[in-house]
């Protein structure tokens, strides 16, 4: 159930969006279709529909720009122009070497001479590959020239199109591009050093995919045709964004501002890109809703981090120098709110505060315990705080009993149990005792990076004197840690009998948390901007784990690490390819800082 309000939540950010009239900063929009608008079906989603017409509506041009015939390409446009009552101006095509207005009827095409495609038609058969190639006489024939076919070459096509014998008689073979595919990967890699060693000054080469080589004319590549497109709409590089999947795409980002990787198996497009979408159903969809249309960047109020793994780096468990200072100038120059939320206890939390070298305190807040409680930092004083019921504790505590009395454990279990006491002490910092089992373990697989967390623990004690003894009315979480993953994956089946009454989430891998019902970051930080009269939409939250999707589904502009789980990665309006720490420090550059 939760992940299903989550991404209810998320969808209605989106429909918040949808209602912007403002007039978008990207007036061309470049965008792939195979992998990147069209679905595994080669259809456009609804989704993609809806986005398009809104980016139409707030005075975008979306061009289409691929290694597609006209043919296939004005299906499309047809049918994003019957969706969004409308018509498409521009559409590039065989990767820039047709470029048509529809407005106009106007075409651009550069194609490489009939000598040079019989060349390579001889060298392909030579050498025992498939070539096909688009001409202009293919092309109103509605079809392609192929020197062989194969089982699912009409599904690399695409319906309807004709396969038409690629002879020596025909008598003009100039081709707006040429394919040449093989099967194995060291033989297309061989091909591509042999052929661009010889026509490499007269053709452009470029992969679509792995086994797959695309040849225009020398020059003629998808961002040229861009630059083409946007020097006759009068559109700058700062108003050019791009989507795309695949190599040839690079030749785009390189002609626009905003670059955006669709999921791709590329390293280098995905190095070349602005963000990263890990998937690709609706892509673009979420692309124009989060990067294209956004204008919540110079409205951000608060930043919200996650520690471990996030603001804290992995293993020293240090803050990067650069992000302290980016902090810094945002609390003390811009007035901004920093809150430092995390699953750990308020100690920890104030230790790492007084870490940065803050003037105006009153703008540091906490939200502990994975959202248990809200802390106003400055006053010293709860702004809410959410306990777990005792009898559900009792259950808890009784169930793992059981379960650790199991013979057929793979591996050691710790368990720390957050409990909070009275007011004064909790201002004091004496906010949190912990109850640790099979501490040796735990020491050695957690806290060797943070010997003084140490001073926290209790011995190790029995599980049933725990459970005696424990003051069941003030537990705020449960941690329990797994040396197994086997004996984790069982434990969570154990615990999922309570999931109607608790919040189970985890922090990492190997650990399960539980807190009370409706505890989460995501709720705690709603809260928080209730409290200080600031729309959650303002925020820039960052995290990187299962515990952060709460916080990370409500913004916008919540940014997570490209090392995140990908059900992590969804969640956030931004995913960036940077370390730990460093991460929250680009986030602020780029969303607060507009650098």
């Amino acid at each position: 159930m939760k992940a299903q309000f989550l991404k209810f939540d998320f969808l209605w950010i989106k429909k918040e969006e949808k209602t912007r009239t403002k007039m978008t900063k990207y007036k061309l929009l470049a965008i792939d279709l195979d992998g990147t608008l069209l679905s595994k079906l080669k259809q456009v989603s609804k989704a993609n529909l809806e986005a398009l017409k809104q980016y139409i509506n707030n005075g975008g041009t979306p061009v289409i720009t691929t290694g597609r015939s006209i043919v296939s390409v004005s299906k499309i446009v047809n049918r994003i122009d019957r969706f969004c009552k409308g018509k498409s101006e521009y559409a590039i095509c065989f990767n820039g070497a047709y470029i048509k207005n529809f407005h106009t009827g106007e075409v651009v095409e550069k194609k490489i001479p009939d000598p040079t495609v019989r060349e390579i038609k001889e060298y392909v058969i030579k050498n025992k590959l498939v070539l096909w190639a688009y001409t202009k006489e293919s092309t109103e024939l509605k079809g392609v020239y192929v020197t062989k076919t194969f089982a699912n070459l009409i599904v690399r096509l695409g319906k309807g199109v004709n396969l038409l014998k690629l002879t020596d008689d025909i008598s003009d073979l100039s081709a707006y591009k040429l394919n040449i595919l093989s099967f194995s990967h060291k033989k297309i890699s061989k091909v591509w050093e042999e052929l661009h060693e010889k026509f490499g000054d007269k053709l452009n080469f470029s992969y679509s995919h792995p086994k797959l080589i695309e040849i225009n004319l020398g020059g003629v590549n998808k961002g040229t045709s861009i630059d083409y497109v946007a020097n006759r709409i009068k559109a700058t590089k700062d108003q050019i964004a791009a989507i795309g999947d695949s190599n040839n795409d690079l030749a785009a980002f390189k002609s626009a501002t905003l670059k955006i990787a669709v999921k791709s198996k590329s390293k280098k497009l995905i190095e070349a890109a602005t963000f990263y979408l890990p998937y690709s159903r609706n892509a673009v969809a979420d692309a124009i809703h989060k990067y294209v249309l956004s204008n919540d960047q110079a409205s951000v109020a608060l930043v919200a981090s996650d520690l471990d793994g996030t603001l804290l780096a992995n293993g020293s468990k240090t803050i990067d120098v650069e992000t302290k200072h980016c902090i810094e100038k945002i609390v003390n120059e811009l007035d901004k709110k920093f809150v430092i939320c995390t699953g750990r206890n308020v100690d920890d939390i104030l230790l790492v505060a007084d870490y940065f070298d803050i003037k105006k305190r009153e703008n540091l807040f906490a939200i502990g315990v994975n959202g248990s409680f809200v802390y106003d930092i400055v006053h010293n004083k709860y702004i809410y705080k959410k306990l777990m019921p005792a009898e559900m504790v009792k259950q808890i505590l009784d169930k793992f009993e059981k379960f650790l009395l199991d013979k057929n454990l793979k591996g050691q279990i710790s368990y720390e149990m957050f409990v909070a006491y009275d007011e004064k002490s909790i201002a004091s910092g004496e906010l949190h005792t912990h109850y640790v089992q099979n501490i040796d373990y735990f020491k050695n697989s957690y806290i060797e990076h943070d010997p003084g967390v140490l001073s926290h623990f209790w011995a190790k004690r029995n599980i049933k004197e725990i459970n005696k003894d424990m003051p069941h009315d003030k537990t705020m979480k449960f941690l329990f840690m797994f040396e197994s993953l086997e004996d984790r994956a069982r434990a969570i089946a154990l615990f999922n009998v309570f999931k109607n009454d608790v919040e189970i989430s985890s922090s990492g891998s190997r650990n399960i948390e539980i807190m009370a019902l409706h505890v989460t970051k995501g709720n705690a930080l709603t809260r928080l901007c209730d409290y200080l009269s600031i729309d959650v939409k303002n925020t820039l939250p960052v995290g990187d784990e299962l515990n952060d999707i709460s916080m990370l589904s409500i913004s916008p502009n919540s940014v997570t690490l490209k090392s995140s789980k990908q059900e992590v990665q969804q969640a956030a309006g931004y995913v960036l390819d940077q370390p730990t720490s460093v991460v929250v420090g680009k986030a602020i550059e780029m969303l607060v800082l507009n650098k």
